[in-house]
C-alpha cells in the first residue's frame, strides 16, 4: 500500500488488531507538525487506501467482518463468497475540533484489490478481487465518478484467462 500523501505532508498506517471486534484506527503522521492523529474506523478492515489530489482527504475500501454472523460458520475453514466492500471517504480538516469526517461512498458486492484516485476526472479507479478465483469475472476494473456515485463503469469485458494467451499472431 502506498503510504505517503500527495504532497508528502502525511504518512498513514493501519495497525491491525487481532481482535476483530475491537475498534480499528488509521493513524496519520504529519511530517510538518510531527504529530500523530488517530482516526477511528470502527470494525472496518481497510484493504486498499488512496489519497486525493491534495492532503485534504483519503479514500479507503474496507470490509467489515463484524457484519458476519459468527454462528453461521460451522466449518473449520471460513469462506464466504458474498463478502461486500465499502468505499469510504475521510475528509481531513485541521482547523476543527473534529479534524475528520467519514462518509460512505458506495457498498459493492465484491472485494476491492487496488484503489486509485484520478484527480483530472475526479474518479476512483479500482479492481475487483477474490480470495478464491472461481471464474474470470473475479477480476475486473471499474471506475466510480465521485460527482455521481451511482455511476460505476466496468472497464473490462474479457475473462482473466484470456490475458494469459500468447499474443503472437503469426
Amino acid at each position: 500500500m502506498k503510504n505517503n500523501s500527495a504532497s508528502n505532508t502525511f504518512v498513514f498506517r493501519h495497525l491491525f488488531k487481532s481482535d476483530l471486534k475491537a475498534e480499528q484506527n488509521i493513524y496519520l503522521y504529519s511530517v510538518e507538525s510531527d504529530q500523530v492523529k488517530s482516526i477511528p474506523i470502527g470494525n472496518d478492515i481497510p484493504i486498499s487506501i488512496t489519497w486525493s489530489q491534495d492532503d485534504s482527504s483519503l479514500y479507503y475500501a474496507a470490509i467489515n467482518l463484524n457484519m458476519n454472523n459468527d454462528s453461521e460458520w460451522k466449518d473449520i475453514i471460513k469462506y464466504r463468497s458474498d463478502l461486500t466492500c465499502t468505499i469510504r471517504h475521510i475528509k481531513i480538516d485541521n482547523r476543527n475540533d473534529m479534524p475528520w469526517l467519514t462518509t460512505d461512498i458506495v457498498v459493492l458486492p465484491f472485494l476491492i484489490g487496488e484503489l486509485l484516485y484520478n484527480p483530472i476526472q475526479e474518479k476512483l479507479i479500482f479492481s475487483s478481487m477474490s480470495f478464491v478465483m472461481q471464474n474470470g469475472d473475479d477480476f475486473q476494473i471499474y471506475s466510480l465518478d465521485l460527482k455521481n456515485v451511482s455511476s460505476i463503469i466496468k472497464w473490462t469485458r474479457d475473462q482473466i484467462i484470456k490475458t494469459n494467451c500468447p499474443t503472437n499472431t503469426r
